[in-house]
């Protein structure tokens, strides 16, 4: 999601690094609670775990564009 990151075009650094920051927390709590329900009920969470990795990726993707100056 950062490798990306070119500093001249971002206009707001903070809103940027917010953005980023919870979207990577929320990521990684949800991977833990799917890993946790797929540990107690003994399931494959493959899918779901790819699914929300998918979703969350793209709207971070989109989601960063806002924060880039217009040229």
């Amino acid at each position: 999601m950062i490798a990306g990151y070119n500093e001249k075009r971002v206009a707001d650094k903070e809103g940027l690094a917010r953005f980023t920051g919870f979207y990577l927390f929320l990521m990684s709590f949800i991977i833990m609670v799917i890993s946790i329900i797929g540990m107690i009920f003994d399931i494959n969470t493959t899918i779901p775990y790819t699914i929300a990795v998918v979703i969350i990726s793209i709207r971070m993707a989109f989601g960063h564009r806002k924060y880039e100056r217009k040229y």
